[in-house]
């Protein structure tokens, strides 16, 4: 009987241990992925923060064309006027030749480096609140990119202020790892 006694024993030793080791593994393992999942939504928040910080350097950087003085009328009806005699694919290549001899070959570089990181956030799930703010910067770049007037510059510090406290709420509602201040 005592011999019957040790070997359940025995087994519900090893049964319950491996119990336990399963549990730690899987509980581990789960703390790895949420881990990663924080770092990953740190790293896009930071992309998106640097991309479009650089996008609206840029942008701000290029001077305003007034497109009621005299020469960009002259130039958009030139424009116009051979774009129609010479077709659309002419036109649109001479306007590409002209940006790149202008701003070279990555003209659209922090474009496309804060579309790419506005989508990499988007699909983490930011939230309402920083969805709210991004759209709100989508638009101001936009917006930027057509017209350099001082007011539309001036709108910048007030939408930055917004961005980088829809990043703050964000990053403190989802658990994050010792957040830093963003300046």
């Amino acid at each position: 009987m005592s011999a019957v006694w040790v070997s359940l024993i025995s087994v519900g030793g090893a049964l319950a241990a491996g119990g336990i080791g399963a549990w730690a593994a899987i509980h581990v393992g789960r703390q790895r992925l949420a881990a990663q999942a924080r770092h990953d939504f740190d790293d896009a928040l930071s992309a998106y923060l640097g991309a479009t910080v650089k996008a609206v350097a840029a942008l701000s950087r290029i001077p305003d064309v007034d497109p009621k003085h005299w020469f960009h009328r002259f130039s958009s009806a030139w424009e116009r006027t051979k774009t129609s005699a010479l077709g659309p694919t002419v036109g649109w290549t001479q306007t590409e030749v002209g940006v790149r001899r202008v701003f070279g070959d990555r003209a659209f570089a922090p474009a496309e480096a804060y579309v790419d990181a506005a989508v990499r956030l988007r699909v983490l799930g930011p939230g309402r609140d920083l969805e709210a703010v991004m759209e709100r910067v989508s638009e101001y770049l936009i917006e930027l990119g057509q017209r350099r007037t001082l007011e539309i510059l001036e709108k910048w510090p007030a939408l930055h202020r917004d961005l980088t406290g829809a990043i703050e709420v964000t990053r403190a509602r989802v658990p994050q790892r010792p957040a830093t201040p963003i300046t």
